[in-house]
């Protein structure tokens, strides 16, 4: 019957294309042109949030918008950990295998408000967090290791540390995480949003690209970080070449991902296999809220500190075997 069917079409029938297009123009319809053709991400992105949020009107205004400050008092810094990572768009590398997923559990569970005995870090504003990562059953037997070790509500973490498969994806499609973000608030604050890994997620032909990697921490920058207000760390891979213990070390790749970044940090080990996290790149100077090793340079604005995480105890390890039974 469909054969048949399909056989009784013929070009005398129907309507053409010419035919539709007329009818279409005469609906309204306007063909795109070189100025109304497709959009790019950010600019979808704009769109979907001014539909979304329903201002007074206001007429329209002429040339860019003024920053409006004065020199009486200046802002406190926003800290995602206490006088030591301030809300911002992080890149956190580290080599293979030297433990940056385990370092960041120990982070998220801090930030959420939770209290690891042992660790000096503290989070004074509670946020959830956002966890798109390459290997969610990993992370999973993590947290269940710091719950037991730690002796943690396991709720009080499932309930605040939202983990998301990762997948390799355009920057339209990222940027649909914004439905998570606002509906991921803790007391009407935004969550930390951490992307593991760069590799896993973003969907880049060549990360030593700075045009096709700026593409993606500028879309990014523009509307999670700068549009929602939504602090967000993406973790990447050094070199091969370089060794666990490196401090200095710098994401692998085009130079976009720590040019077009508000700080970026270092996951290393020392030589008894302690885990460190370093802050290399930052527009901030420390406040000394908690313990730790400061490396004084030549003043305050190259003082560096180096951060002993409660990862260092592994209780993942401890407790993974007791989690696969």
């Amino acid at each position: 019957d469909i054969d048949s069917h399909w056989k009784s079409f013929n070009a005398g029938k129907g309507v053409s294309m010419g035919t539709l297009y007329h009818m279409a123009k005469h609906s309204g319809w306007q063909p795109p042109t070189a100025t109304s053709d497709r959009r790019t991400a950010v600019e979808d992105f704009m769109l979907r949030r001014a539909a979304e949020v329903s201002e007074p009107a206001m007429a329209p205004t002429q040339g860019w918008e003024e920053f409006d400050y004065d020199l009486d008092h200046l802002p406190a810094t926003r800290y995602l950990l206490d006088g030591f990572m301030a809300h911002g768009f992080w890149v956190i590398a580290g080599q293979p295998g030297v433990g940056k997923t385990t370092v960041l559990m120990s982070l998220m569970i801090t930030i959420i408000g939770q209290v690891l005995e042992g660790s000096e870090v503290t989070a004074s504003k509670r946020r959830k967090t956002i966890l798109v990562t390459e290997d969610a059953e990993q992370v999973q037997r993590g947290l269940f290791g710091y719950a037991r070790h730690f002796k943690l509500d396991p709720k009080a973490i499932t309930d605040n540390i939202i983990l998301i498969r990762a997948k390799r994806s355009a920057l339209p499609e990222i940027l649909h995480l914004e439905h998570n973000i606002m509906h991921t608030l803790a007391d009407g604050t935004r969550p930390w949003l951490i992307l593991d890994t760069a590799n896993a997620t973003l969907e880049l032909e060549n990360e030593n690209d700075n045009s096709e990697v700026g593409a993606y921490m500028n879309g990014l920058k523009q509307t999670i970080y700068t549009q929602l207000d939504t602090p967000i760390s993406i973790v990447t891979h050094l070199n091969k070449q370089v060794a666990k213990t490196d401090s200095d070390a710098m994401a692998r790749g085009a130079s976009a991902w720590t040019g077009d970044s508000t700080g970026t940090a270092v996951i290393f080990t020392d030589d008894e296999n302690r885990r460190y996290m370093r802050l290399v790149k930052r527009r901030y100077v420390f406040t000394r809220r908690h313990g730790g090793d400061h490396l004084p340079g030549d003043g305050p604005n190259h003082l560096e500190q180096r951060h002993k995480t409660a990862a260092s105890q592994r209780p993942a390890r401890r407790h993974e075997a007791a989690a696969s039974q």
